[in-house]
């Protein structure tokens, strides 16, 4: 009697067997799968600013970022930020007649934040801001101050320039994201952007 007891638990034991096993692979398969499309994808990120002349490039300001798109059904992740630039003093005065000295950022701002859509496509959002100091009024018109002109005044005129924008970019593929003309030069900056995957 008890080497028939032992005989078919040993037989349920091999019949049962294989699907332990497979129990036990199914949920790896499918924590692996959750962790593959949850991860981060590492991309890199170039933006130009160009400044024309009318027809003539007067300025190309090339910034490259490496960020992380976030993946497709999470919330969106916080910005990249990149700063570039000086700090310029500026001389105030009070009520009191009183005056002090403060700096003001001068350069360039970009922020953004990427969420991969489906496929080669992401979601990218900007915040670029762009500042310079005015040396001279010639002719009407305002010239920005170059390495060589005469240090700027204690109150410098500061040109800005700001777009916050959101675009659907490809991997690998570049586009234009912005043509402004500023109204006291004429000039025209425009802002182009290359999204990558990093292989």
């Amino acid at each position: 009697m008890k080497l028939s007891r032992c005989v078919l638990s040993c037989a349920a034991f091999v019949i049962l067997l294989p699907f332990a096993v497979r129990a036990q692979e199914k949920p790896s398969a499918e924590a692996s799968a959750n962790r593959t499309s949850a991860s981060v994808i590492p991309l890199k990120l170039q933006v130009l600013l160009t400044e024309y002349d009318g027809t003539k490039k007067i300025a190309s300001l090339p910034y490259t970022m490496s960020l992380t798109a976030t993946p497709e059904n999470r919330p969106p992740g916080g910005f990249t930020q990149l700063r570039e630039g000086v700090r310029v003093p500026v001389l105030t005065g009070s009520k009191t007649g009183e005056s002090s000295m403060q700096y003001i950022n001068v350069g360039t701002n970009i922020d953004v934040r990427v969420a991969h859509t489906e496929g080669e496509l992401y979601t990218t959002e900007f915040r670029i801001e762009r500042s310079s100091l005015v040396a001279r009024i010639e002719n009407n018109q305002a010239k920005e101050w170059a390495p060589g002109d005469p240090s700027p005044s204690s109150q410098p005129l500061i040109r800005d320039f700001r777009n916050d924008f959101t675009m659907e970019l490809r991997d690998g593929r570049g586009n234009e994201a912005t043509v402004a003309s500023d109204p006291m030069t004429g000039h025209v900056l425009k802002v182009e952007v290359l999204l990558s995957v990093v292989k």
